[in-house]
This record gives C-alpha cells, sequence and structure tokens, in this order.
C-alpha cells in the first residue's frame, strides 16, 4: 500500500500542471514569444536547448580563444627568442670587429714608434747641439 501511494505521489508531482511548467498554461495570447509571468514556472525544454547550446558555444569559442592566445604567445616567444639570438650574434661579430681594429691600431701605433724612434735618433744625430772643435777653428782666423 505503501509503494502505491508513493508512486502516485510520483506522478501527480510529475504531472501536475501546478508544481511544472505546462507550455499551454504559460504561453501569453498576445504573441507566440512571450509568456504570462503569473502563470511561468519555468523554461521550455528548446528555450532550455537553446541556452545549452549557446553556452556550449561559449565554451568552444572561450577554448579557441585560449588556443589563439597560446599560438600567438609562443609566436612571440619565438620571434623574441630569435631577435635575442640575432642581438648576441652582432654583438659577437661587433666584439670581432672591435679585436680587429684594436689589432690594427695597436700595429699602427707599433710602427709609428718604430718611425719616432728612427726619427728622433736621426735628428739627435744630426741638431746635437755639442761644439765641435771645428767651432774653435775659426776663432783668430780673421783677416782683418
Amino acid at each position: 500500500m505503501r509503494g502505491v501511494c508513493v508512486c502516485v505521489c510520483v506522478c501527480v508531482c510529475v504531472c501536475s500542471a501546478l508544481l511544472t511548467e505546462h507550455p499551454a498554461l504559460s504561453q501569453s495570447a498576445m504573441s507566440a514569444y512571450r509568456r504570462r509571468q503569473d502563470h511561468y514556472k519555468g523554461m521550455l525544454p528548446e528555450e532550455q536547448a537553446a541556452i545549452l547550446e549557446y553556452q556550449a558555444a561559449q565554451v568552444d569559442e572561450k577554448k579557441a580563444a585560449a588556443a589563439a592566445e597560446r599560438q600567438a604567445d609562443m609566436t612571440l616567444a619565438r620571434e623574441m627568442d630569435d631577435v635575442r639570438k640575432e642581438a648576441n650574434r652582432r654583438a659577437a661579430n661587433m666584439e670581432s670587429f672591435r679585436r680587429e681594429q684594436r689589432m690594427a691600431v695597436l700595429q699602427t701605433v707599433q710602427a709609428q714608434t718604430v718611425q719616432k724612434t728612427e726619427k728622433d735618433a736621426s735628428l739627435k744625430a744630426t741638431y746635437s747641439q755639442k761644439i765641435q772643435p771645428s767651432f774653435f777653428d775659426q776663432f783668430g782666423s780673421s783677416h782683418r
């Protein structure tokens, strides 16, 4: 007896127009898309399905946006890595160039030092500012 009572109670709850949505009762006579507020107890199954489809579409869009953002981040990281590698390559080339220039300047300075030493020796020999014996020979030899 108790099982029958429970079955009847469940049937009443499921089929009752007072407890569940009855589409014919909530639809307005003014328009098929309007609902009567005083009889509204929930959405129609089509409306619920439309909402679930829209939510599924939103989830897909969000996943697509996240994938696109990850792809953009990966592209940016790859580009930044390429830029970093190029900057390192250029820095290495610049250091090599500077090393070659320093060596060229060093060779030039060494050559100039040798030339200066030779020139100073030549000038010292030529303009030694020493009194030569010929200087003294000119005294007393005047014909006046």
